[in-house]
């Protein structure tokens, strides 16, 4: 706990442009990804003791945001300069190359700073050989587990298989694979998936290969509706190693991008849950909410350009903290 006190003290005397090389600064909170109507009351402002969470759902990403105690809130002195404020980028290496182009289109700057890292789980060399069964489903529901199926399939000589999957950004990893989805829900949640998958039809058997970390809602949800589910934890999620000068990067961030429990619950461990977090999704805000961030937004729909307008709101309920701290 003293080196994390130490690091963060040296980060924020240092701030943000030690670590960073030149790249787009957002110099103020008006580098728009939606009209300005579209972002209107997104943020609870009433001062209390209790979570609140909008309601709102005007424009692509109908983001809520979740506030405590507005008048009392902290923010790292290394964020309150506009002109260094930078947002963390937490998945996996060379994962994260979609949001920053996004961001950085529009001014905002961005550092990679992994939280996760992916190793082989307990099932994975059970996989190819499982892949060779009769399934009524095969569900994949992130870009990990399809890439870690594709190389089963490959391996088990690319069988004809019936795959449901979450997410666009699951299913466009498949289609690059060779894999069309024959289903995918409304909505990019596992629990969507459960509730919305049909059948079961023939046999009802399920193969779901996942991470060893993954929640039980996907088995959960499909067992109680009659499908016979076989889960293998095919890889597993572990933390990044972080150096001391990416620790005091961390804490130098104004914004923390992130999208999985596994990221969330490495950041707190890390850094606390003072910074503002920007979500992918409801799963990882969640997450958040239950570690005790303060400030953490999130769009209705998974996505890249929601996940890019939550963190865009999430500067910008920092710049209109600043304005209420100077009157």
């Amino acid at each position: 706990m003293a080196m994390k006190g130490m690091a963060i003290a040296m980060a924020m005397m240092a701030g943000a442009d030690a670590f960073l090389s030149p790249s787009h600064t957002l110099s103020s909170p008006s580098a728009l990804l939606l009209p300005s109507p579209c972002r209107r009351n997104l943020v609870c402002n009433h001062p209390c003791q209790s979570w609140h969470a909008s309601t709102e759902r005007s424009g692509v990403s109908g983001l809520r945001s979740l506030e405590r105690n507005k008048n009392q809130e902290v923010v790292p002195q290394a964020v309150k300069n506009p002109k260094e404020r930078f947002v963390a980028l937490t998945r996996e290496l060379g994962k994260n190359s979609k949001l920053e182009k996004v961001l950085s289109e529009k001014g905002i700057r961005t550092v990679e700073l992994p939280c996760i890292a992916f190793e082989a789980g307990t099932d994975a060399e059970t996989l190819p050989k499982a892949l060779q069964e009769e399934w009524e489903y095969v569900v994949v529901t992130s870009p990990e587990a399809a890439s870690v199926f594709l190389d089963a399939w490959r391996e088990a000589g690319e069988p004809s298989l019936p795959v449901a999957c979450v997410g666009a950004g699951t299913k466009q990893a498949l289609q690059e694979g060779g894999i069309e989805p024959v289903f995918m829900p409304s909505k990019a949640t596992g629990k969507t998936l459960a509730d919305e998958l049909p059948g079961p039809r023939r046999s009802g058997r399920v193969l779901y290969p996942a991470s060893a970390k993954a929640r039980t809602e996907v088995q959960g949800g499909l067992t109680a509706r009659g499908f016979s589910v076989t889960r293998l934890n095919t890889y597993d999620t572990v933390s990044a190693t972080w150096s001391d000068k990416e620790l005091q990067m961390g804490a130098s961030a104004a914004v923390i991008a992130l999208a999985s429990p596994s990221a969330v619950k490495t950041w707190a461990e890390r850094l606390g849950t003072k910074q503002y977090a920007a979500c992918i999704g409801e799963t990882s805000a969640a997450a958040c909410k239950e570690l005790g961030f303060e400030h953490v937004f999130w769009p209705e729909s998974p996505g890249i350009l929601g996940w890019a307008q939550a963190v865009h709101d999430a500067l910008d309920d920092i710049e209109r903290a600043e304005i209420r701290r100077r009157k």
